[in-house]
């Protein structure tokens, strides 16, 4: 039954013309630091086995948290306000099992996001930058292989805390009556963690947004030691909003 819930969420999900925008958005972006290692001056010079890594940032801390506000309005806050939503469960299916559909939906379109940016990263640089031998980033110097490898299992690693926030997403979006107020209020708590981790160093290790962007771990003494953390908090997230989402799913009226 779950299997045939996630493959009709996903069926939805690719008729949509939103997932196929936000590509394209993916794609342009990734341009930008080519077109300023351009017409720079020089100044900024980008290479291609570290251009993903460079993109890495901005598509998991500003576009795909704003994707999931988006995708979770549907498949949650405008099933639920249309009437859509009741239609599984009065055909057998529980609860729960609607919303582990939800979730593992979201999870496999995250991680074909960022494994698609990385993709279009390498692309797009391989046609207008120079390779750059050996990979050098954040002080560490590898070979051409390792730092591919490297950079593949930290676009992994990325799926992990965002997918815990889009957790925190279903919550809301389980709570909030439209889509455009589950986006707006989901831009502002992003903005909000976005500027508490400026300002405060104390908070900043327990903001989920502070781990979207894995490139940091990526240290001359490897990705060891800040990994435990960086998995402990996104569990306890992930853990915490899944639980009070199951909770309020249980106990919302549906089928009326």
């Amino acid at each position: 039954m779950l299997f045939n819930l996630l493959k009709n969420e996903v069926y939805k999900l690719l008729k949509k013309k939103k997932l196929y925008i936000f590509m394209l958005i993916i794609t342009g972006m990734t341009l930008i630091p080519i077109i300023v290692s351009k017409f720079d001056g020089g100044d900024i010079v980008f290479k291609v086995n570290t251009l993903p890594l460079e993109n890495l940032a901005w598509s998991t801390e500003m576009i795909i948290p704003i994707f999931i506000s988006i995708l979770v309005a549907d498949m949650i806050t405008n099933e639920y306000s249309e009437g859509t939503m009741k239609l599984n469960l009065v055909n057998g299916v529980s609860r729960t099992e609607l919303l582990f559909s939800k979730v593992l939906t979201l999870f496999l379109v995250i991680t074909g996001l960022v494994l698609f940016t990385m993709a279009v990263s390498y692309v797009s640089g391989s046609f207008f930058l120079e390779w750059g031998v050996p990979f050098e980033f954040n002080d560490l110097l590898l070979s051409e292989g390792s730092g591919i490898l490297y950079t593949f299992i930290l676009y992994l690693l990325s799926v992990i805390p965002l997918t815990a926030y889009s957790l925190i997403i279903i919550f809301l979006g389980l709570k909030l009556e439209s889509g455009g107020s589950l986006v707006g209020v989901s831009i502002g708590i992003i903005f909000i963690m976005n500027t508490i981790r400026q300002l405060s160093s104390i908070f900043r290790p327990f903001i989920i947004s502070d781990y979207f962007n894995t490139g940091y771990l990526l240290t001359p003494m490897g990705i060891q030691n800040s990994l435990s953390i960086f998995i402990i908090t996104s569990g306890i997230y992930f853990i915490i909003f899944l639980s009070l989402s199951i909770n309020n799913l249980l106990k919302k009226d549906i089928v009326r």
